[in-house]
């Protein structure tokens, strides 16, 4: 039997809390760039710096209403 290709999610979704998965493309060191954003799929050239990703979960800590999902994939914009 396989599993699910998201057992994470499974089991935050489980848990009854308010989470979210971040799941960065392509991770670079780097300084915050400003651009990041949600994306749909990985592309062969998405790529995100740490600091994009740092600020990106930081400001998701702010939001003021609950999570309507439990994971987004961030990329930056070029």
């Amino acid at each position: 039997m396989v599993g699910s290709p998201f057992p994470m999610e499974e089991i935050l979704d489980g848990s009854g809390l308010d989470t979210l998965a971040v799941r960065p493309v392509a991770l670079i060191n780097g300084e915050a760039s400003g651009r990041p954003q949600i994306v749909s799929r990985f592309e062969k050239k998405s790529k995100i710096t740490t600091g994009d990703v740092a600020r990106w979960m930081l400001d998701a800590i702010e939001r003021p209403a609950p999570f309507e999902q439990r994971s987004e994939m961030i990329g930056s914009s070029t």
